[in-house]
């Protein structure tokens, strides 16, 4: 799977919450957030702005990131920067886990 964060962003980007519920909506954003969180750590630990990066990638096609080493642009698998599914599949366990807490709370919150 493309690599650096770039696989689970790409994820993030895709996804559309048609709830209004307010629980529901928090959980999903939580979600969004929590799998843009690897990218932006990984610029932030380069000493590069998320958001700058973020704004070059607008527009290119899944799995277009960026090379921190190397310090460019292109697609993460012809650049040989791949994550494993195990890495992914864990992150992504760990999103579904956040926005599940959250959900739980809101409806505890509305129970009482």
């Amino acid at each position: 799977m493309p690599g650096g964060g770039i696989a689970l962003r790409d994820a993030g980007r895709t996804l559309t919450c048609r709830s209004q519920e307010p629980a529901a909506r928090s959980a999903f954003l939580a979600f969004q957030n929590a799998l843009q969180e690897p990218f932006r750590v990984l610029c932030r630990n380069a000493g590069l702005s998320p958001h700058r990066l973020s704004a070059n990638l607008e527009g290119q096609g899944p799995g277009f990131g960026y090379d921190f080493l190397r310090r460019e642009y292109g697609d993460m698998l012809e650049m040989g920067l791949c994550d494993s599914l195990e890495v992914v599949s864990t992150a992504l366990s760990s999103a579904v886990s956040l926005a599940g807490s959250i959900l739980s709370a809101g409806a505890a919150g509305q129970a009482e």
